[in-house]
């Protein structure tokens, strides 16, 4: 699994650019480490998903306007 976390910033033309910040790369057993899961050895997808969208804050999530 690759995770890709992205920055906006505004330009003095104030039009706004979208950064790649920090790349990160996994595998399953990585993925269920960080999400507290490690009681399990194989992680469905979906588990992983719940997980990930549960810690996502409205903060975090990118709104236009």
């Amino acid at each position: 699994m690759h995770l890709h976390a992205y920055g906006l910033s505004e330009q003095k033309d104030l039009a706004y650019r979208l950064n790649l910040t920090s790349r990160l790369s996994t595998d399953s057993d990585g993925i269920a480490v960080c999400l507290g899961l490690q009681a399990e050895t194989k992680v469905e997808l979906g588990k992983i998903v719940e997980q990930i969208e549960w810690k996502i804050s409205k903060d975090t999530l990118f709104q236009l306007g």
